[in-house]
């Protein structure tokens, strides 16, 4: 493939820029394309979010109005998706999440941009619960150019909708981790952690399908095999449900064994914390291909891992999987990586596994042959 970057006029619409996996994908890999001779504007279906000054900081010119609910959001995405295309007239748009995709999609086809793509970062069980926002997900398929997933999980999800192989690409995720600026020793401390304790990490926001209430299931079932000074770190966005967990947790006898610090915007608490920590956990009951296990990876850190997604995928022999929803199983892995010599084997297969296959460098350099591929194949067929 061709890794030169001919300028190009590269529409991105997307939801939002929260903080999320996504959000935080489209933060690393705009900039990156951009740096490489891509032109680069975002459209966004809601503004403001915690992403939103630090993309806009690197140069992304972002696009949107300030309509957040619905029925109207979606409206005036769509209203806003026709008039920059109309204006701009990029050579390709490139959607990520269902709400942009129904809307982006539906305007890049509507005036005829030369190149569209759909990318899908998590596996279609939402359609469960959107069935017509799913119907019509695969009635826009057709009239892509292409659909692109971040894991083989994904992209056998897309073949099954009725996308042809051919049109169907597979990018995995990229990883840049900061490093922490204190020792771990330093870390523990200002986290309240004690020097010895077992810790692990969870990275992911308080919504029910993160698996949560599974792992605190899991902790009380394995709390006789583990140190008595186990903690487990939770970092992530409360979407309405961590009331209820807090109260789980007291019920199952565990709340001490659970820190919960919500949110963190500053990705370089994230890695502080990842440094500070023993082992990582992603409990979903779906996923996509997920940043969370990568960044832990990336941090040298044994992960444990439900058998969902592209989890199993992502971490190959460097850590533990186990199915999802099943807290006994869990349990197991938890004890299991109790072990400091089996975490320390893990870990170094974890961090170079990161570093092999899951470059930011690595990844930009497939965005930049993905977008130069479809276009040249498009003027190709219009010779």
């Amino acid at each position: 493939m061709n890794n030169a970057a001919p300028s190009r006029k590269l529409l991105v619409i997307a939801n939002g820029l929260e903080v999320g996996g996504t959000e935080r994908h489209l933060l690393q890999i705009l900039p990156a394309l951009k740096q490489r001779g891509i032109d680069v504007q975002l459209l966004l279906l809601r503004r403001g979010g915690a992403l939103e000054a630090e993309m806009a900081a690197q140069g992304i010119t972002i696009h949107g109005g300030p309509f957040r609910r619905l029925p109207m959001r979606p409206l005036m995405g769509f209203w806003h998706a026709v008039r920059l295309i109309r204006q701009w007239q990029p050579d390709i748009v490139h959607c990520f999440l269902p709400e942009a995709y129904l809307m982006g999609g539906l305007a890049a086809c509507l005036l005829g941009v030369p190149v569209r793509v759909m990318s899908r970062r998590s596996l279609n069980d939402y359609q469960r619960k959107h069935p017509l926002a799913g119907w019509l997900e695969r009635r826009l398929h057709r009239h892509m150019t292409a659909l692109l997933g971040n894991s083989r999980a994904v992209v056998a999800q897309l073949a099954a909708e009725g996308m042809p192989t051919a049109r169907i690409g597979l990018i995995y995720n990229g990883v840049a981790l900061l490093a922490a600026k204190h020792g771990r020793a330093e870390l523990r401390q200002a986290f309240g952690l004690a020097p010895e304790a077992l810790v692990f990490v969870l990275v992911a926001n308080l919504i029910p399908y993160k698996g949560h209430a599974d792992l605190i299931e899991a902790m009380a079932k394995a709390a006789p095999g583990l140190p008595p000074d186990t903690r487990v770190v939770c970092i992530g966005r409360d979407d309405g449900h961590g009331g209820a967990l807090r109260l789980l947790a007291k019920l199952h006898g565990v709340a001490e064994r659970f820190l919960w610090l919500g949110q963190l915007a500053d990705h370089a608490q994230v890695a502080s914390l990842l440094a500070a920590a023993d082992a990582g956990l992603l409990v979903s009951h779906e996923e996509g291909f997920s940043n969370a296990v990568l960044e832990g990876m990336a941090a040298g850190l044994p992960m444990l891992v439900t058998d969902v997604g592209g989890n199993a995928e992502a971490i190959g022999e460097s850590g533990l999987v186990v199915p999802p929803r099943d807290p006994a199983a869990l349990a197991g892995g938890l004890i299991a990586l109790a072990d400091p010599a089996r975490r320390l084997a893990l870990g170094a297969k974890a961090a170079e596994r990161a570093a092999r296959h899951f470059s930011p460098a690595a990844m930009i350099d497939r965005y930049v042959s993905f977008y130069n591929d479809l276009v040249q194949k498009g003027a190709a067929g219009q010779s």
